[in-house]
């Protein structure tokens, strides 16, 4: 009975492994796996460097030791891909100041260290973690009519999350992950895996 209940359990794992892998694979994520039994474990590696939702930028400092020990800490005890994306989310709302100014002028790291920056650094702060995290994320440019009536070029973050790409706009303590409520009427002018400006 205890070796059928090891084998069903070996089972299941693999299949998670792989469907996980797979949905790399499906993103382009993975130009190969390596799947292989060694002193009773099962190990998959995957070379993920070719997908741009996960590679770091100029300004997406992904492999920053400072980037990935936030990550690490705020997704700390997250048992899903949702979990540690809104636990990304809420911190990066909930400690970085918004200012205002045009383009990028921090970048990741800095924003991280200043604990402010405008739409662009928010969201080079948004894909950094997620990244170093294993999510991938991508940038949104857009023109967008806010709350208040302002209409002008907005930068936000998505995040692929349960098959899917999810707006991660954390600019404003009104929005929520997946949900906007500071802005409407957004018409998106491109969608990038590193910034341009």
């Amino acid at each position: 009975m205890k070796l059928e209940a090891v084998y069903i359990s070996i089972k299941f794992m693999l299949v998670s492994v792989l469907s996980a892998c797979l949905v790399l694979v499906s993103m382009g994520g993975i130009n190969a796996v390596e799947v292989s039994s060694v002193q009773n474990s099962i190990t998959v590696e995957a070379a993920t460097s070719s997908n741009p939702y996960l590679a770091p930028s100029k300004n997406c400092q992904v492999t920053s030791s400072q980037i990935k020990s936030r990550a690490a800490a705020i997704t700390k005890g997250s048992k899903s891909t949702q979990q540690k994306a809104v636990k990304i989310f809420n911190w990066v709302r909930d400690n970085t100041r918004y200012t205002y100014y045009i383009n990028t002028r921090y970048g990741a790291v800095n924003t991280l260290n200043k604990r402010a920056g405008n739409c662009v650094d928010h969201a080079h702060l948004m894909v950094a973690l997620s990244r170093a995290a294993g999510i991938p994320a991508k940038y949104v440019y857009a023109t967008v009519r806010f709350n208040n009536g302002k209409v002008s070029g907005h930068v936000w973050a998505e995040l692929y999350v349960n098959g899917k790409w999810v707006k991660a706009d954390a600019t404003s303590n009104v929005n929520s992950f997946g949900t906007i409520r500071s802005w409407k009427n957004g018409s998106v002018k491109g969608t990038f895996a590193s910034m341009p400006f």
